[in-house]
């Protein structure tokens, strides 16, 4: 039999064990905020799609009010690279409504759920969130990607993007570094 006040130190501590190595990872990773290493989004960067990494860049236009997110990698504009050598580059793109429910802003967020680092691929159009499947960690994209719904300990990060010439651009680092950061999956 497990005592309710031992589990929740266990959780306590372990979530402590979570963040001094995700403090320790963002010394050691080149780039600083920049989790995606060296070759992590860089301002200026446009954006492909993961279907298509050599193909035309994403247009704002194409990124529809209360359609489901894009899933998209960065591009060196001055290379034509994808930035696509780690899976902690995967953006999601998407717009949301404003308080009066019409066009609101363009978004990128990591695709990455910081949970247990699977990809967060549903989109739930009634409340704008973002739902990681393996886990149910559901976060509101109206809201900075703030968790919601399940285990998820953080919100999605944030990636500031911008509108030149009907292209997305990266505007800056992600709001905290992509990816897992649990012991525990199950």
């Amino acid at each position: 039999m497990v005592r309710t006040g031992t589990t929740r130190m266990a959780i306590l501590r372990r979530h402590l064990l979570d963040y001094a190595l995700l403090a320790a990872t963002a010394m050691i990773v080149p780039g600083g905020s920049n989790a995606g290493g060296a070759t992590g989004p860089q301002i200026g960067d446009m954006f492909v799609t993961a279907a298509a990494p050599q193909g035309p860049s994403v247009r704002a236009s194409s990124v529809r009010v209360g359609a489901p997110p894009i899933l998209a990698w960065p591009r060196d504009p001055e290379t034509g690279l994808a930035r696509n050598d780690t899976r902690l580059n995967q953006v999601l793109l998407l717009q949301t409504r404003d308080a009066n429910r019409q066009p609101g802003q363009l978004l990128g967020f990591s695709a990455i759920c910081p949970h247990a680092a699977c990809l967060v691929s549903q989109w739930v159009s009634a409340g704008s969130r973002l739902r990681c499947p393996c886990h149910d960690s559901e976060f509101d994209a109206t809201h900075a990607g703030t968790v919601v719904a399940g285990p998820s300990p953080f919100p999605l990060p944030l990636l500031p993007v911008q509108t030149v010439k009907d292209l997305l651009i990266v505007a800056g680092p992600f709001s905290a570094p992509p990816g897992g950061h649990t012991t525990r999956t199950m």
